[in-house]
């Protein structure tokens, strides 16, 4: 025979408009889990909070501190600066194509979906935002412009234009967020980093001098030892 659970309803409060309803109740801390267990059963989410019922707050769980990252500041000041935004940075990361590549792999920028699946990897289609500032015309796509899509996003975009799936100003800073972030990506995995606050600045600064884009650091970068 199952044991009984006594449950006092502290207050009931309705929501306006809605059939849904925030019953407060108390039961003995030690019958937590098995209210819990009996709310799933029967379909309802649930969000609790329990206290001793002899008046003794349970002691809050400690959350861990943060650990600071050796090299936190740097990275900051090189988002900051805008570094990842430079075109000749963009160059000196990887080509258009392999750009594009890493686009294909992204989730739709408006959905969230993907095209299609291959091998389990999602795909979408690099499609390109054209601008004739960037010397785009009908036959000419810029590099390092593209947004991921879907392949019924990407041609409603040609049939009904950008301004169908998001205003204008939308996909001209989708555009330089993604290859923002494929260009942070990809340099701090050449210098082996899953993190870029983990890259030593030394190291970055010699990488961009290799190629060039040193003077697209901040000063705290170029000031290195």
């Amino acid at each position: 025979m199952s044991e009984a659970l006594v449950m006092t309803v502290e207050s009931v409060r309705t929501r306006a408009s809605t059939s849904e309803a925030l019953v407060t109740f108390s039961v003995p801390l030690e019958k937590a889990g098995a209210v819990s267990s009996f709310m799933n059963r029967i379909g309802r989410q649930v969000g609790a909070a329990f206290a001793d019922v002899d008046g003794v707050t349970p002691a809050p769980v400690k959350s861990k501190p943060k650990t600071k990252t050796p090299f936190g500041d740097y990275a900051k000041a090189l988002r900051q600066a805008g570094f990842c935004r430079c075109p000749d940075v963009w160059r000196a990361a990887g080509t258009d194509a392999e750009f594009r590549a890493w686009i294909q792999r992204q989730p739709s920028w408006v959905s969230g979906n993907f095209s299609e699946y291959v091998e389990g990897e999602g795909r979408c289609v690099a499609a390109h935002v054209r601008r004739v500032a960037d010397g785009a015309g009908t036959g000419h796509k810029p590099e390092y412009a593209c947004v991921p899509l879907t392949d019924a996003e990407h041609q409603h975009q040609h049939q009904q234009g950008e301004s169908a799936l998001a205003p204008e100003a939308d996909w001209d800073k989708a555009r330089i967020e993604y290859v923002e972030q494929w260009c942070w990506d990809t340099v701090k995995t050449a210098l082996g980093e899953d993190s870029m606050a983990t890259v030593e600045p030394a190291r970055l600064l010699a990488w961009a001098k290799e190629r060039g884009v040193d003077r697209y650091l901040p000063p705290c970068y170029r000031e290195t030892p």
